[in-house]
């Protein structure tokens, strides 16, 4: 046993020295894209419960859904290192924003003013290359997400601000269009796939002269977007 415990130590310790040899002598390369972003779906569960704001009005949970194909995006990767052929592994990031006019609460449309999804995110990013043209790009990561939802009724105005800690997988091609051995340029297409770790809700009534803020629990939710636009790499991108 104590063999089978040293030997896969061992194991791990040569797998750790070889990665991180092969960090030290890659030269990092970084890739940058600006896209079109379409929000398909980002959805969510509020618990109105309690004596609150809307309590006289809604009691239990809320659906509330929200989609739009008004939006903007871009990301920055910069890959460290190539422990193994055609593999490029680094640290991603990336943000986007979103507006829309209207939600569905309890699949009712809504009309909505100053409505917008704002994200951003990060985490480890990997691109694995099919020869010299087509790449694909994964990154898993946490996203951070601000909602913000303005409704003008006749009694007043409600305004409901959400923030969501998720966890997000990124997944995507690359097409380069032209490639040297110092710079790529190409088309990128792809989705975010995000779940919730810990949300929080405030709105914020005003009507009558006076104003009322109150936080509510979101129970679950989720986030599904797609993406296109143009990307560059500049450096070695590692594609034998």
């Amino acid at each position: 046993m104590l063999k089978s415990i040293f030997s896969a130590k061992l194991f791990l310790l040569l797998l750790i020295l070889f990665v991180s040899t092969a960090f030290c002598f890659a030269k990092p390369s970084f890739e940058f894209s600006i896209d079109y972003s379409c929000l398909t779906e980002c959805s969510s569960s509020v618990e109105f419960t309690g004596n609150g704001i809307f309590h006289n009005y809604h009691e239990g949970s809320l659906q509330k859904k929200i989609s739009s194909p008004a939006g903007l995006g871009g990301s920055a990767t910069v890959f460290l290192g190539s422990p193994f052929k055609s593999l490029d592994v680094g640290i991603g990031s990336a943000v986007c924003y979103h507006l829309f006019s209207k939600c569905m609460l309890e699949d009712e449309d809504v009309k909505v003013d100053n409505g917008y999804v704002f994200s951003v995110e990060a985490g480890p990013a990997a691109r694995l290359s099919f020869g010299k043209y087509t790449s694909l790009y994964v990154c898993p990561g946490v996203r951070f997400n601000l909602q913000n939802i303005k409704i003008k009724t006749d009694a007043g105005a409600m305004r409901y601000k959400e923030k969501n800690i998720m966890v997000n997988v990124s997944l995507g091609l690359r097409e380069w269009l032209f490639s040297t051995s110092k710079t790529s340029l190409g088309l990128d297409a792809g989705f975010d796939f995000a779940m919730p770790l810990n949300s929080f809700s405030d709105v914020e009534y005003s009507g009558n002269g006076t104003t009322l803020t109150e936080n509510y629990k979101v129970t679950s939710g989720r986030l599904l977007k797609f993406y296109v636009g143009m990307c560059v790499n500049l450096g070695n991108r590692n594609a034998q």
